[in-house]
């Protein structure tokens, strides 16, 4: 499965303490950027209705939410790759990622899901050229263990070139 991926991304005790599940949403792969994105305008908006991190959140901010007239949009934070941020701290952040699996082990959920690691651009050169350059792109494996509230990074390997799918072996052969 090769969904978007939405986490809760935080720097620091205060921020982490608000967020109970680092996975925000799972989301159809065939969605837009843009529909996305205003998906994670909503999810920021009903979090800081809901967080109890701040007393300044009104029904008159959730309002402008309703309206497109709010301080935190969704951003494309690493153009030309499909990610996503929109918020302060704690932020959400989207991308899509590979092979997303949830297991689960004497009653403990995990998630375990790969991303490419997208190369440092210089926005002043070719960025087709570059990307070009720089693949096979690594991938990182990642795992969300909902015991600890927490994710790690698993490993890192090479992956395939982009566009290309890893092959997987068939059952019964």
């Amino acid at each position: 499965m090769n969904p978007w991926l939405v986490t809760w991304e935080a720097a620091g005790p205060r921020a982490e303490g608000t967020i109970k599940n680092r996975i925000a949403a799972i989301l159809p792969k065939l969605l837009g950027m843009r529909q996305v994105g205003r998906i994670l305008e909503f999810l920021y908006a009903n979090y800081l209705a809901h967080s109890g991190s701040s007393d300044s959140v009104f029904v008159s901010e959730q309002m402008r939410y309703a309206t497109a007239r709010h301080p935190y949009k969704a951003t494309h934070a690493s153009p030309p790759f499909m990610v996503l941020t929109c918020g302060a701290n704690p932020h959400l952040r989207a991308r899509q990622v590979f092979d997303l699996v949830v297991s689960e082990t004497d009653g403990v959920e995990s998630v375990r899901w790969e991303e490419a690691v997208n190369p440092v651009l210089n926005p002043k050169k070719d960025l087709w050229e570059q990307i070009q350059a720089r693949q096979p792109f690594k991938r990182r494996v990642f795992v969300y263990d909902t015991a600890t509230n927490r994710i790690f990074i698993q490993s890192e390997m090479d992956g395939p070139p982009l566009g290309v799918p890893r092959r997987r072996a068939r059952k019964g052969r």
